[in-house]
């Protein structure tokens, strides 16, 4: 059994760097581990008797487990984006990502031969296409979609500062409403935190 001394607060901080930060080889394990352990408190602590102690440790939860979240989505992100490099400069095999753990290694694999294979194609698919002039000398720009990427919510509870799975710091307070990645924002009202505000 893993030791589940683990602070996510520290390994979130340390994920707002934009490589991938170093952590310990069971990571994934120690958290599910810590959730648990804190549910057992949860269970052992009647809400009657002791209210207090039961809304900490609901809070201690809910807080892990959105700063878990956040680290997933943003680790998932550099991993495809390393994927994405080392594929376009054929690296993979000399240049691996820094600081990739076996479950996530399994992640960079599969990521990096879906790359290879869709690039092949598209490769492929090129040579038949002649791409007018004007068009293959247009320079596009990015575009973010409000409303496929982001989602409007209130917060049911205030939450510690954390960073979005768009790299941004945000820090949500009880009754505040705001607009914040999907992926967060799912991670939040799943836990009980706030809750989505239609859009006409």
């Amino acid at each position: 059994m893993p030791d589940t001394q683990l602070n996510l607060k520290d390994v979130l901080k340390e994920e707002q760097k934009a490589k991938l930060s170093a952590i310990d080889k069971d990571f994934y394990e120690k958290a599910h581990v810590l959730f648990k352990e804190i549910k057992n408190n949860i269970d052992r602590t009647n809400p009657d008797e002791d209210g207090v102690k039961y809304n900490i440790l609901t809070s201690d939860l809910n807080v892990a487990k959105i700063n878990f979240e956040s680290i997933l989505e943003i680790r998932m992100g550099k991993i495809v984006k390393e994927a994405s490099i080392r594929k376009s400069l054929k690296q993979k095999e000399q240049h691996e990502p820094e600081n990739l753990i076996p479950e996530e290694k399994k992640l960079y694999d599969v990521m990096f031969g879906a790359l290879n294979e869709w690039r092949s194609k598209k490769l492929h698919d090129e040579k038949k296409v002649t791409v007018p002039e004007s068009v293959a000398t247009k320079k596009v720009e990015p575009c973010v979609d409000l409303k496929k990427d982001f989602m409007l919510v209130r917060m049911l509870i205030t939450i510690p500062t954390f960073v979005g799975s768009d790299m941004r710091n945000y820090t949500l307070r009880k009754e505040e409403i705001a607009t914040i990645p999907v992926a967060n924002a799912r991670a939040l009202i799943s836990k009980n935190a706030a809750v989505q505000i239609g859009v006409k």
